[in-house]
């Protein structure tokens, strides 16, 4: 799920970022039978807040996916606040082979 119209959560109260996440995670389960996952939109330190998180625990959400551009550390990382690696498109399975592997860092 990844909200209904794309907003920096921060910028909403809280009823509204509600209404987004639950909204389009009914939607993500409604066509693929669950929803598991939540990407915050943008997704850099500052789109979202502790009413954010709080809304995400209560409603049970596992895991979400921030863009901060790093290697999950196993130990450290919340599980509603994880980096992820982007690859777009335009990225060949040997550029994709060397950011999983570790060899590429970013």
């Amino acid at each position: 799920a990844h909200t209904m119209t794309h907003p920096i959560l921060i910028r909403l109260n809280f009823q509204a970022q509600l209404a987004e996440i639950l909204e389009s995670k009914r939607l993500v389960a409604d066509k693929i039978g669950q929803c598991q996952h939540f990407a915050y939109p943008n997704g850099q330190a500052g789109d979202w807040n502790q009413e954010t998180l709080t809304i995400l625990a209560q409603i049970n959400q596992p895991i979400a996916w921030t863009t901060l551009a790093r290697r999950i550390r196993i130990n450290s990382d919340e599980p509603l606040c994880l980096p992820r690696l982007t690859v777009a498109a335009y990225h060949d399975f040997n550029y994709f082979r060397a950011l999983v592997s570790g060899i590429l860092v970013r």
